[in-house]
């Protein structure tokens, strides 16, 4: 890590480690380096140890007699691994191409395990995913509520699902506006948590595909329980409701391992819960928020189309057994 490098091969063959290797001019100290690295450093720095790149360089063993140099001070630790100070006057290319194939076999072999490790065998990527899907329906949702409420853009409030003249867009985009800031906070907060959790297993393509699918459903279930009411129906809750059931499914249809147990009981307790409390607040008459009532209707729509969208897709034949039929 402390090594400053300016050979251009030794550049080349260190700049698969990131982070590790500094790419301007020399310096002595060696602190916390591995041998493979000092070796290539004394390949590819002339024949030079880390102690004396600041002497002159060695001449070419096929050089005549009066121009080459002879170091024979060298450190005692590389006399006993190299065989001697003499030898180490001179390094010939076979030796050159042995640090270089060492050191690459070295590389190879470390990022082999921190895949490994980082991957967990299920071959994702060592820094993780991204979560470009949780953040782009983030995104939508925060910009629209700024054209709504901030800029004060009339043709938003076509995007609402009214009940009494419903048009069929409507049943997506009023899964992207919400009627205050309270609202959309407390949206957010969740999309981001359970949306995350969902795009770990399934990737960008499921977690849009359960936000829309869910949505959509949940908004079916509120108009056909609803029809023809003076009703407007904004907000992504529902389709928040469903990234709680899909999370919670998802994990424990991946296997029975306690990891996934233990995430499929906190994830299902916690769904459970909330869908406890949404029949318990229908049956009261209903809660509001902000002064504003709250679709519960809505939110077990969406609870159920999550449920329904993950025991469908996994009833689907894989593609192994496609193939076998």
């Amino acid at each position: 890590r402390d090594l400053l490098v300016s050979d251009p091969l030794t550049r080349r063959m260190l700049a698969t480690r990131k982070g590790s290797v500094c790419l301007s001019g020399w310096k002595k100290s060696t602190r916390r380096l591995r041998p493979a690295v000092t070796m290539a450093a004394y390949a590819h720095g002339g024949g030079r140890l880390p102690s004396q790149w600041n002497a002159p360089p060695i001449a070419p063993t096929n050089a005549p007699a009066h121009k080459k140099r002879h170091h024979s001070s060298l450190p005692f630790w590389n006399q006993s691994t190299w065989g001697g100070a003499a030898s180490n006057t001179r390094l010939h290319a076979s030796s050159r191409d042995d640090s270089d194939a060492r050191l690459r076999a070295l590389l190879n072999d470390s990022d082999e395990k921190a895949a490994r490790a980082g991957g967990g065998g299920g071959g994702r990527r060592i820094n993780g995913p991204s979560y470009n899907g949780v953040f782009a329906l983030l995104a939508i949702n925060f910009v629209l509520f700024a054209l709504d409420h901030l800029f004060h853009q009339n043709w938003v409030k076509w995007l609402y699902l009214n009940h009494q003249r419903p048009v069929w867009f409507q049943f997506v985009t009023s899964t992207f506006c919400h009627a205050n800031y309270a609202h959309l906070s407390s949206n957010a907060f969740f999309l981001y948590i359970f949306g995350k959790l969902v795009e770990e297993e399934e990737g960008t393509f499921g977690v849009w595909f359960a936000y829309l699918a869910t949505g959509i459903g949940a908004n079916l279930l509120s108009y056909l329980l609803q029809p023809a009411s003076p009703i407007v129906s904004v907000g992504a809750s529902g389709a928040v409701f469903g990234l709680f059931a899909v999370s919670a499914l998802v994990k424990l249809l991946r296997g029975l391992q306690w990891r996934t147990l233990l995430e499929s009981v906190i994830l299902g307790q916690f769904v459970v819960e909330r869908v406890r409390d949404e029949v318990r607040n229908q049956v009261a008459g209903g809660a509001t928020l902000a002064g504003l009532p709250v679709g519960h209707v809505a939110h077990l729509g969406g609870a159920l189309a999550g449920v329904v969208l993950v025991l469908a897709l996994n009833g689907l034949p894989s593609g192994d057994e496609r193939t076998r039929r």
